[in-house]
């Protein structure tokens, strides 16, 4: 699967590939560097654009946590499922 992202850090825009993607969370290949604990939208085309914050980060990678309440989580499955096919339910 490859999902074109993009996560707006503190009102800039990162360019990024989805590497894995679930209900708690998105691994992304980025250009540069990004700390961790830093909160971020991911916008990801036909699906919509969740709150989360940087998990893990590493050379080129970061490993988002996803910032969702029960009802958003369902949605956020529920659009992937429909545009990308099936989620794993763990990060």
């Amino acid at each position: 699967m490859s999902i074109e992202p993009r996560a707006a850090l503190n009102g800039k825009g990162v360019d990024g590939t989805v590497r894995d993607i679930s209900s708690s969370g998105a691994g992304v290949d980025i250009d540069g560097w990004v700390d961790e604990d830093i909160e971020l939208r991911l916008d990801i085309e036909d699906v919509g654009e969740f709150p989360g914050h940087v998990a893990r980060a590493m050379d080129d990678f970061i490993g988002i946590e996803f910032d969702l309440d029960e009802g958003e989580t369902d949605d956020l499955i529920a659009s992937i499922r429909r545009v990308h096919g099936p989620v794993d339910d763990e990060f």
